[in-house]
């Protein structure tokens, strides 16, 4: 009984290869977009591994710190445009900034 598993994801590598489905299904845009409370999860741990970058810095273990910023400005920078653009109005508008501003 595989549905624990399919629950989790298990098949995404099979989405992947489907080629019925669109690029952004295929890609994992889709489901990581269709819920702001994982994404709001991802954004915390994100702060934690700043911080645990910073603290490789700190003892100049630059590589380390390196690796760690490589794997998480790509999934900060999709998570953090995700949530703003589940906002409306001027807030949106504010976040997108904040965005610009953060990444520059």
């Amino acid at each position: 009984d595989d549905r624990k598993a399919k629950t989790k994801g298990f098949d995404i590598i099979y989405e992947a290869r489907d080629l019925s489905l669109d690029q952004n299904v295929r890609d994992g845009m889709t489901q990581a977009r269709s819920s702001l409370d994982a994404t709001k999860a991802r954004v915390k741990d994100a702060e934690v591994k700043l911080n645990e970058a910073g603290a490789f810095v700190d003892k100049k273990y630059w590589t380390e710190g390196r690796n760690v910023l490589r794997r998480l400005v790509g999934t900060l920078r999709f998570d953090l445009a995700a949530l703003a653009s589940s906002k409306t109005g001027a807030s949106k508008k504010e976040a997108m900034k904040a965005n610009k501003e953060f990444f520059a």
